[in-house]
């Protein structure tokens, strides 16, 4: 390099010249690119390597210096030197902003033709070469090496840090090893020009890079890229943790970052606002790259050049450090962060929020709704926005809030603050306007505008709001006033409210004169006559009107038509003298008393609606004013306030107001109070008072009532009885189908306009004259103290009565609903109600006292039971097993007969009696002896066949056609009855059937010539038998018929003279029959008296069931009908050869068993009675025909049915023995292949299985069925005991029967499980086809799609499969559709096929819902490719939702988690619902002809409804099996679940229960059910200890797989777990039993056994195994921390696991009471285990070691104590949380449950958090609700709702954020209406929620059973004095701090002499001696009620623990530690 210098340098100084132009140009302002560029690179490479050079300022200089030199050796050597183009020349190169090179370039042009020019060339060629490559150069270290500069340390290569693939590369190798070169050669100072050309091209091959300057520019800046993200590793780190930033197709950020990017950009403002818009620049170059991680080096850098977001910044960015945005965005980071992962505060977006207001926004009034919405333009989201009253509301305050911060100073909030509060003012007014009619506010929907772009960015208004709030205000008065004058002109507009009014004007102008008079009849009642003449008159009225139709307001009109309406109707009512009556009238709450006042006050005729109003504490002011002028103005007429003192304190001072200020009240208006409550109007002594009763002494009501309401009493229905007595049987029978009916079902939450919309809509009819009302009143059970709610939902169904039938006028209490009865129309009422309802409170008289006054009473308990079509077909067996006929054999008579002809004889000899006998005796065969299954053909002939049916099956359609031909026969005309024979023989014949012919003739034919013919063709066909009826036949035509057909045995003449003859003749046939057909015939005779009497006996009515209820004997019924119809399909049965009492025997044990499942101690104890099951298998066999028909069979499965002690059990036997049918024994049920229970739970299902085989069981025998597997359990883990098989198949028969199923049962032991488990077996289906298969694992398979998702299905899904060649998927399009139609169109494909079998299989699919599917047959679509083809795109549709939307998969199971906030309308949703899903169902069976969707049932599961406040809803869902009148669909089947009613148990009763003691929670907050449920529920029970062993042993081989081999590690740890549940259960019991003790309670030991049971569940030994199969595949850092070993491979780490596991479900729960050492149930929980299971390991050392480990990697703040508390807090809320597992703290206040998740969520930030086990555990965020007893159910839904979309959205954003709803005081909801009932849902695995969160509820005392079993339990009590005095040194700063304390106090005890001196930290002895010590001491002493430490005849107040706590106690130590370091 020194050489060519100085060779550059001889050149320049051989040139010399004067004129320096040239190169002063550039010099004089230092523009020069060249000069620029040398400078620049040199100085910041700091070449000091160079060894003939000093400085890079020297080489600077120098190279200044040479080059100035060039011009005077140019001029030298030229004649006429070029300056002048030169300067032009470099000023050009200037403006257009030329490189480098261009100068160069210009240089050596001016030098190329010298004699030294080609050497300078040369020369400075090679210099810029090893300036380009200096300037490279520490890019290049850095990039490559890792070095930051010559001579240091290597740090990791930017490329290999950042996690590229491409470093294993060659060519990348070969790069780093140029640039290894470089460094080597700049430390050896041996640089070298053409060593450097060499090494700069080798690194430009390696980029795939020219050496343009271009180029060169773009190498710099990328390695500057690379550079600046080396070193931003939290930048880099965030997009790698949230990758779903990434686009797929590597160009940037994708656009959910782009969403949530701008959501934040339109929220924030200021420096946080360009923070994010930095970011998002950053974000595209960072994403850019990372996108290329795993690409070739040499596409990397082919990518990046050409990048859009990389390119613009570098042509925005020219002449500055490229990328150093970056720099910035690292230091924003954690700002970053945690914005991305908790989001905005709501305070941090109002100001952004507000400038976007305040720029455009409209606030819109919906006066209808009464609803204020803000809308306004985002300019930055490009969107408009809206918000409701809610949002706007927290809008308004967040402003409040953030009105003070100083960058709020300028946007003038206060103005904003008024404006809303305006708007809001200004939303009530226009709705009164609006509501008062005021012409100019009309239109419902108002704007008004705000800010100067709003007319730009929003349409146009059509009612924009004008006027501030006070001038709408004046306004509103203005109308008022007008309104009240016209009203003091004509006081008949009195009689209307102002929206009735309204209505009516609306009515004269659209000449709608019905509705009109409707509307007015309720004040006119007593003035008209005929309807007609009536409208005629109000016809005439309003025709005055006319011209004030169309220009007048509604005012105007009303004031005009009433004016003419008193002209032309006589008003004396109104005129007429009201008699004196006292003011105040005194009467009981009672509604009798109510009703009979009212008959008092008017005894002629009734009122009339304006004259009486209802008071209730919701009534408005206006109602009330309006009422009150309404009796001013009418002093002559009788108004009546009817339970005065139930209005607010408001109305009631208006009242007071009213009565003084007006005389004429005090006439006419009398005010009713009821109850004796205090009001207003006890103050005023001077208003008249009188007494009910004194007003009532004669007043006979009911003459009154039924003269008012004018109808006849039968009319009136009122059905009534006990529970269950048949009230709704008898509804149902009096209702008239024919007439308008209107459905009202009255429940708890009854809103009672809904009822009369019913009305409105039913009276659009004119032609109506009658409406049939059924009122049905659902209510649930009241308790004693609820009496008075009661009385006032039955006071409203007797108000509404009382206005329907008296008033005939029914208005909503907001006056918005008016429907008035037209005066003939009848109205007939039928209400139900059972007697429970009115009884408690006062009878049906006091409550209901209208419809007791008119009614015909029914009884329904005393109606007789009326047999329907199901009872009578049970009386037909009942009677055949009571008479011995079920026990006949079969007569084989060779195959049924198929068709039966019957040919009747109608000539003129049959006239008279004969053919009437013949006509009514087979009306009677036809009506039921007909036998199934067969063909009948009817003909009637007379000289020709007259009538010919034609044979067919004996359907409905058939017989009906028959008995029509039969009823229109007569007699006549000649008789060819041997011709008529011949042709009916010869036509069957042709078939080869088994066939009869009957004959009913006279026997007189006049074609007996013929009779041979029918001999012969009876001898060609021995198959058809004749049968002869002869009516009347004498005795010479007996013989003609005997000689020619009756051929043998086979053929028969019966000699009928009498219909009993008749009908003896046909029974004859029966003896053929199958043994069911016979019972059936043979019952035929069975009348209703007889039918009842064998239900009495056989239900045993008159002896141990004399207390069931008519509900019991339906539902007996419907058990039996179901078995009848068993063996009525049975082949066995049916064909019985041999088996003697066989029918007897099977009915035997059928009634036996419908008797257990109605039993009393069934419903007690599941576990006190032996369980017995028949299995009905449901079969098919092939007929005669080769068609398939049922065919059942049975066998019978019990409970220990080895069991020989039990004399019932062994007598089943023996009749089970009889039928030769196998009992499965002991041994067969425990086969640990499961064949035995999944064949007979699969045959009881009627389910199919795999692998069927026939076996032999453990008798001997062979089974009753083949056995075989039910692979769908394994696939769901469900473990199946014989338990589970037994309460499945009662489960089964209550749904095949329809009985209502409600269990009860313990919580946590599988209800709900069970159930769904159920209905996914009911309704399973065959697997999908293998290319419908592919497509669901195609959807499933792949992770991201695209654009069209659809279209890369089916891309992936052809390739898949095969179907196209690569030259056929060429010329597909990129279109979806294109595709689908394709695939449906091939040739070798059946696709139309493969869909319908997919929609057959899978029954959520409904494509009916679809547009195009419901204009087109599905069946047609299919055959049509594009049809198929929408129909497939459709179905890929469906698939990737399911995706999505996982939970929306589970179709046919809808568990309802019932709590006391859940409203009917809830529950009417919820069932409407699943209605239209079971009709969905239902439509797609019929259109695809699917049997599996006809078998489909769908379920709603009601989980725990007896805490529900609706339970005569739900006694209306699951008993009558409708939902406000309307019917469930036959497939839809409702169960439910409910906790047994248990009171709770607790050892205090005051403050003390905070303290943690009372650890037993064996009680359950419900109510109780009405008696209709109560009487359905079975008990489900508990699982007894050997079900759980064998749950426990199943469960683990399906989590131990790998260790199934090692049977002594499985026996191991199912003993561990087994004997921790029961002994957790025995110490509850032991818990239990010490209350009681102490309480004097007496409880029973099964009580006692009872509440221990619910304390664990079955759910905790599913949440040993769910935690258990987390642990032991954890990460390796979180067993390191637990177990202190990262991977588990010995039996002794699993054992470990496990104890841990056992710990965290049992152990932790315990209470633990340091004072009391009996109360250590930890402690004695840990001996028990080691003496039952013998471990080797002790849980505590376990426990302790693992808890230490955590808190040695948690950081915790200075001055809080590591207690044992805080250590066990801290060690629960981090395993819980990362298993995923809800957990419930429960402890006195002050043992650091807050805290301790306080320090869990700083510590666990995911990968943010300090090495220690909280990075291998996700981030923990929680969202967070303080409890409150106000708190509601919707305010818990709200919090879980967000939770779960956070963790959605989380879940979506691949983000590893783990949320978690964290509870403060969860106790304080308790005892308030259950709204903590809600967690339930939220708490199962079954929910369908999309993400699943966890839980910290944390608890001053132990919750109900049924919350405390779904979580894990850390029960936390007082502290212990070692704890304490952790808590104690904690608090003043640790010991450090303590031992510079000198606090020194003295105390003196009454025996010492000398005062003793204690000083703050002192020890003694080895013992602690000090004051700190000693303050423990006391406090102990205070908590625990027990003497003074040093003073022992003193004892702490009883206020003392009573008031204080362990807050107070840190506070004061806190205190001393203050005031000592104040001293010191």
């Amino acid at each position: 390099f020194e050489v060519q210098l100085r060779a550059l340098e001889d050149v320049v100084n051989s040139i010399t010249s004067d004129n320096r132009k040239f190169f002063e140009h550039f010099e004089s302002d230092g523009s020069s690119v060249l000069y620029r560029h040398y400078h620049h690179q040199i100085t910041t490479a700091a070449l000091n390597e160079i060894a003939a050079i000093a400085t890079a300022a020297d080489v600077a200089v120098y190279i200044n210096t040479s080059l100035s030199k060039m011009k005077g050796c140019m001029e030298a050597a030229l004649e006429k030197p070029p300056v002048d183009e030169i300067i032009r020349i470099s000023k050009a190169l200037e403006d257009n902003d030329r490189k480098v090179d261009d100068e160069f370039k210009l240089l050596c042009n001016l030098l190329l033709n010298q004699r030294d020019g080609q050497r300078v060339h040369s020369i400075v060629t090679e210099m810029n070469n090893v300036v380009k490559l200096f300037g490279l150069r520490q890019l290049l270290l850095s990039f490559a090496l890792g070095r930051q500069g010559d001579g240091q340390a290597c740090d990791t290569p930017t490329l290999q840090r950042l996690g590229f693939t491409c470093v294993t590369e060659d060519e990348y190798r070969e790069m780093v090893s140029a640039v290894e070169l470089i460094a080597d050669a700049a430390l050896l100072g041996s640089w070298k020009a053409r060593e450097c050309q060499q090494y700069l091209s080798t690194i430009l091959t390696a980029f795939h890079l020219s050496d343009s300057p271009e180029e060169l520019t773009m190498l710099r800046r990328l390695l500057h890229l690379f550079a600046k993200l080396g070193s931003a590793s939290k930048l880099w780190e965030f997009f790698e943790e949230n990758n779903s930033y990434i686009a797929d197709d590597g160009r940037g950020y994708s656009r959910i970052f782009v969403d949530k990017v701008d959501d934040f950009l339109g929220e924030l403002d200021g420096e946080d606002l360009k923070i994010l818009e930095n970011f998002k620049t950053v974000a595209g170059w960072t994403t850019t790259v990372m996108a290329l991680t795993q690409s070739p080096f040499a596409e990397i850098m082919s990518k990046l050049k050409v990048s859009p977001t990389i390119v613009a910044h570098l042509e925005s960015d020219v002449r500055g450090i490229p990328f150093k945005p970056i720099e910035t965005v690292q230091k924003d980071m954690d700002f970053i962060t945690t914005l991305f992962q908790v989001g905005l505060s709501s305070l941090d977006s109002v100001l952004g929020q507000l400038r976007s207001i305040q720029a455009a926004s409209c606030y819109r009034f919906d006066l209808r709704t009464g609803q204020l919405t803000l809308e306004y333009y985002d300019d930055k989201r490009k969107t408009f926005i809206t918000w409701k009253d809610d949002q706007l509301q927290d809008f308004e305050q967040r402003l409040g809030f953030v009105q003070q911060e100083p960058k709020a100073a300028l946007m003038n909030i206060p103005a904003k603050l008024q404006e809303i509060r305006s708007m809001k003012a200004s939303l009530d007014i226009l709705c009164q306007l609006h509501r008062r009619g005021h012409p100019k506010v009309v239109e419902s929907v108002w704007a008004f505008p705000v800010g100067d772009q709003a007319a730009s960015v929003f349409p146009p208004f059509p009612r924009k709001l004008g006027a501030s709030a006070t001038k709408l205000q004046q306004q509103l008065q203005d109308w008022d006033q007008k309104i009240e004058q016209a009203m003091e002109d004509n006081s008949l507009l009195r009689l209307f409210s102002v929206e009735q009014l309204q209505r009516i004007a609306s009515h004269i102008k659209a000449n709608r004169l019905r509705q009109l008079t409707l509307s007015i009849i309720h004040v006119i009642a007593h003035s008209i006559g005929s309807w007609n003449d009536l409208v005629t008159q109000v016809q005439g009225a309003a025709r005055h009107c006319t011209n004030a139709r169309s220009d007048s307001d509604w005012l105007a009109v009303a004031c005009l038509f009433f004016q003419t309406m008193r002209e032309f109707f006589n008003f004396q009512t109104f005129d007429a003298p009201v008699s004196t009556c006292a003011t105040r009238i005194k009467c009981s709450t009672r509604q009798g008393d109510i009703i009979r006042l009212l008959c008092a006050l008017f005894p002629n005729e009734p009122p009339l609606a304006h004259q009486l109003l209802w008071g209730h504490p919701a009534m408005t002011e206006s109602t009330l004013c309006d009422f009150l002028r309404r009796a001013s103005a009418f002093p002559s007429t009788r108004f009546v306030l009817i339970r005065s003192d139930a209005l607010s304190p408001s109305n009631q001072q208006v009242l007071l107001r009213a009565l003084l200020k007006d005389i004429h009240l005090q006439q006419n208006l009398s005010c009713i109070e009821c109850g004796g409550a205090s009001n207003s109007l006890q103050a005023a002594s001077w208003l008249s008072c009188a007494i009910a009763e004194d007003m009532c002494a004669n007043v006979r009501e009911r003459d009154i009532l039924r003269k008012w309401i004018g109808q006849e009493a039968h009319a009136f229905t009122w059905i009534h009885g006990p529970p269950c007595s048949g009230k709704t049987h008898q509804l149902q029978k009096r209702i008239r189908q024919e007439n308008t009916l209107i459905h009202l079902a009255v429940n708890e939450q009854m809103d009672w306009k809904d009822a009369i919309a019913k009305f409105q809509t039913v009276l659009q009819n004119e032609s109506l004259e009658r409406i049939d009302v059924v009122i049905q009143i659902h209510f649930g059970f009241f308790r004693s103290s609820e009496r008075e709610s009661l009385r006032e939902m039955l006071r409203g169904v007797d108000i509404f009565l009382f206005n329907l039938l008296v008033l005939r006028s029914l208005q909503s209490s907001d006056l918005t609903l008016l429907v008035n009865l037209p005066p003939k129309m009848a109205v007939h009422v039928t209400m139900e109600v059972s007697d429970d309802v009115v009884c408690p409170v006062g009878g049906r008289g006091e409550m209901l006292p209208v419809m007791n006054h008119v009614s015909t009473f029914v009884d329904a308990s005393q109606c007789d039971f009326e047999p329907n079509a199901n009872a009578m077909h049970v009386s037909k067996y009942l009677k055949a097993y009571e008479s011995g006929t079920i026990d006949s054999l079969y007569k084989d008579q060779g195959s049924a007969v198929e068709q039966i002809a019957f040919a009747l004889d109608v000539s003129g000899s049959m006239s008279g009696s004969r053919l009437e006998i013949c006509k009514n005796e087979l009306r009677k065969i036809f009506a039921s002896q007909i036998p199934r299954d067969s063909c009948v053909r009817f003909v009637a002939f007379e000289s020709t066949i007259r009538v010919d049916v034609a044979s067919a099956p004996w359907s409905p359609s058939h017989k009906q056609q028959v008995e029509s031909y039969l009823n229109s026969l007569w007699a006549g005309g000649g008789t060819s009855m041997w011709t008529a024979l011949h042709n009916v023989i010869t036509t069957i014949g042709a078939t080869k059937k088994k066939a009869i012919v009957v004959a009913l003739t006279d026997g007189e034919a006049g074609d007996e010539s013929l009779a041979g013919t029918v001999k012969s063709a009876l001898q060609s066909n021995p198959q058809i038998r004749i049968l002869f009826i002869g009516v009347q036949l004498e005795p010479q035509y007996a013989n003609i018929i005997r000689s020619h057909c009756i051929r043998s045995k086979e053929d028969e003449l019966f000699l009928a003279g009498q219909s009993s003859d008749l009908s003896a003749a046909w029974t004859s046939v029966g003896e053929r029959l199958t043994v069911s057909q016979q019972i059936e015939q043979a019952g035929e005779s069975i009348t209703p008296d007889e039918c009842r009497r064998l239900l009495r006996k056989y239900m045993h009515l008159d002896s141990h069931h004399q207390v069931w209820t008519r509900l019991h004997q339906v539902f007996w019924i419907q058990y039996m009908y179901r078995r009848c119809g068993v063996l009525a399909s049975s082949e066995k049965f049916n064909k019985n050869t041999h088996l003697k009492q066989f029918g007897s025997t099977t009915m035997a044990i059928m009634l036996e068993e419908v008797d257990r499942a109605l039993e009393n101690d069934f419903m007690v104890d599941w576990h006190s009675v032996r369980h017995e099951q028949m299995i009905y298998r449901k079969g098919v066999r092939f007929d005669d025909q080769g068609q398939q028909v049922e065919d059942y069979s049975w066998s019978l499965l019990a409970t220990n049915p080895d069991d020989e002690s039990d004399p019932v059990w062994k007598h089943r036997k023996e009749l089970v023995g009889r039928l030769q049918m196998t009992i499965p024994t002991e041994q067969d049920l425990s086969r640990a292949d499961r064949r035995v229970l999944d064949s007979y739970l699969a045959y009881g299902l009627g389910i199919p299985m795999n692998n069927l085989r026939s076996e032999t069981s453990s008798s001997g025998r062979p089974f009753d069925f083949h056995l075989g597997s039910l692979h769908t359990l394994d696939e769901k883990k469900f473990v199946l005991t014989l338990d589970f098989v037994m309460k499945l198949l009662v489960i089964n028969e209550r749904v095949e029967c329809g009985i209502p199923c409600i269990m009860e049962g313990e919580t946590g032991v599988s209800k709900t499980a069970l159930t769904q488990i159920y209905f996914h077996l009911k309704n399973g289906a065959k697997a999908p086809s293998k290319s419908m298969k592919a497509l669901e694992n195609t959807v499933r398979d792949l992770t991201k799609l695209k654009t069209d998702p659809s279209l890369q299905v089916l891309r992936t899904w052809t390739k898949m499969l095969g179907i196209f060649s690569d030259g056929e998927l060429a010329k597909l399009s990129d279109d979806s559709r294109a595709w689908a139609v394709a695939v449906c169109s091939h040739p070798n494909l059946t696709m139309g096929k493969e869909l319908l079998d997919h929609l057959a299989v899978d029954l959520s699919l409904n494509p009916l819902t679809h547009s195009m599917f419901q204009r087109f047959p599905l069946l047609e679509a299919l055959t049509i490719p594009d049809r198929a083809a929408d129909l497939l795109l459709w179905l890929v549709a469906e698939l990737l939702r399911r995706r999505h939307e996982p939970h929306r998969s589970q179709w046919s199971f809808f568990p309802v988690n019932v709590h006391s906030a859940m409203t009917t309308t809830e529950f009417k949703e919820i069932v409407g619902d699943v209605s239209r899903i079971a009709q969905g169902i239902v439509d797609v069976g019929k259109a695809i002809e699917s049997a599996t969707h006809a078998r489909a049932k769908l379920c709603i599961f009601f989980d725990e409804i007896n805490t529900s406040s609706c339970m005569g809803l739900l006694k209306e869902i699951i008993i009558d099996r409708s939902c406000d009148g309307i019917p469930l669909p036959s497939n839809v089947v409702v169960l439910a679940a409910c906790n047994p009613a248990r009171e709770k148990l607790a050892l205090y009763d005051n403050r003390k229960q905070e303290y943690g003691l009372d650890w037993v929670s064996g009680h359950y907050q419900v109510r109780p059910l009405p008696t209709s449920l109560a009487l359905m529920k079975w008990d489900y029970g508990s699982l007894r200890p050997e079900q759980e062993r064998e749950f426990i042993s199943k469960r683990l081989r399906t989590v131990l797989t790998a260790e199934t081999s090692n049977q002594y590690l499985v026996n191991t740890f199912a003993n561990i777990i087994f004997y921790a549940h029961s002994i957790t259960r025995q110490l509850a019991a032991e818990y239990s039993g010490d209350i009681l003790k102490a309480k004097n309670a007496n409880v029973s030991s099964e009580e006692l056994s009872r509440r221990a049971n619910s304390v664990v569940s079955l759910r905790d030994i599913l949440r040993v195994f769910k935690l258990l199969e987390y642990l032991l595949q954890a990460p390796a850092a979180i067993k390191q921390c637990l177990f202190n070993t990262t991977s588990v491979q010995e039996d002794d780490e699993k054992l470990t696991i496990l104890l841990l596991v056992v710990a965290v479900v049992y152990y932790f729960r315990m209470g633990v009471d340091q004072s009391h050492a009996h109360l250590n149930f930890r402690l004695k929980f840990c001996v028990l285990l080691i003496e039952r299971c013998g471990v080797r390991m002790d849980i505590e050392n376990v426990v302790t070691t693992a808890m230490q480990n955590v808190i040695s990697q948690t950081t915790i703040e200075p001055g809080i104590a590591c207690t044992r508390g805080l250590q066990e807090n801290v060690f629960m809320v981090l395993v819980t949380l990362i298993a995923n597992v809800p957990l419930m703290i429960v402890g006195p206040p002050g043992s650091s449950k807050t805290l301790a998740v306080t320090i869990v969520m700083e510590n666990a930030r995911g990968e943010f958090s300090k090495p220690s086990i909280y990075q291998a555990v996700p981030a923990l965020k929680g969202c967070s609700y303080q409890c409150s007893r106000r708190s509601t159910s919707r305010e818990f839904q709200e919090v879980f709702e967000r939770a779960i979309k956070r963790q959605a959205k989380c879940i979506e954003d691949g983000n590893r954020a783990q949320f978690f709803v964290f509870m403060d005081e969860a106790g304080l909801p308790e005892e308030g209406k259950e709204s903590l009932k809600v967690l339930h849902y939220y708490l199962e695995d079954h929910t369908k929620v999309a993400a699943k969160v966890g839980l910290v509820a944390i608890s001053n005392h132990i919750l109900d059973a049924a919350k405390s079993n779904r979580c894990a339990i850390l029960m936390r009590s007082k502290p212990d004095h070692y704890e304490l005095m952790q808590i104690t040194e904690g608090c003043l700063g640790g010991e450090a701090f303590i031992r510079q304390l000198q606090c020194t106090i003295a105390y003196q005890k009454p025996t010492d002499t000398l005062p003793v001196p204690l000083t703050i930290a002192t020890v003694q002895d080895g013992k602690r001696n000090d004051l700190l010590d000693m303050v423990c001491r006391i406090f102990e002493a205070c908590m625990h009620e027990l003497p003074h430490p040093m003073f022992p005849h003193e004892q702490a107040p009883k206020e003392f623990i009573e008031f204080l706590g362990l807050r107070d106690y840190m506070h004061m130590i806190k205190l001393l530690k203050r005031m000592t370091a104040q001293r010191k």
